[in-house]
């Protein structure tokens, strides 16, 4: 009788064990299978054409361009005026560069709004005008739009290549459209 005590207890012990391995298997699939369904739907929003595209986190919202009247064709003047500037000016474009994140680039929009002229435009807080300069090799190739097109564009973001600097203005102007790289349609 001592022998089939042992025997039992063991049998016991190790069907306790199953169930319990195959229980947390089960917890372990069903949680996984649940966090599969909850972040597809969260990485797919509908886009203004009603696809769903990916998006990895939310993207930020700015009114911007302005959208008063003359307002988008104002502040697209002011942006070509500190591209030309940048050319012929060389503390001018240190401040187009001077993009600190930690303060939202506020640099260079203080430069843009200075070829502004009149404050009455609003910039949204959100918003980053980022300048850099491209490599300008002798063959120049175009620089790249940086963005996915199929991704919604985030108007919160714009970032331009400053013209080669020539120590002077360039002839014709710099275009809005030929220095936008990212992350939207020009206008």
């Amino acid at each position: 009788m001592n022998k089939s005590s042992p025997y039992k207890l063991r049998t016991r012990l190790a069907r306790a064990t199953a169930v319990l391995l195959f229980i947390s298997a089960v917890v372990l699939v069903a949680s996984s299978l649940l966090k599969a369904q909850s972040s597809a739907k969260s990485e797919t929003t509908a886009s203004p054409s009603g696809l769903a595209t990916p998006t990895a986190t939310p993207v930020p919202y700015c009114v911007w361009p302005p959208i008063g009247p003359g307002e988008k064709d104002r502040v697209k003047k002011a942006i070509e005026e500190a591209l030309d500037e940048s050319a012929a000016n060389q503390p001018f474009r240190d401040r187009l560069l001077n993009c600190n994140p930690a303060a939202k680039c506020d640099e260079p929009i203080r430069a843009v709004k200075e070829k502004l002229g009149l404050p009455d435009i609003k910039f949204p807080d959100s918003l980053m005008l980022i300048f850099y300069e491209r490599d300008y090799s002798p063959t120049p190739a175009p620089s790249p739009r940086f963005w996915d097109p199929t991704y919604p564009p985030n108007h919160c973001f714009s970032i331009l290549d400053l013209p080669p600097f020539t120590g002077q203005k360039p002839v014709p102007g710099s275009v809005f459209k030929e220095h936008l790289r990212c992350c939207y349609d020009p206008w």
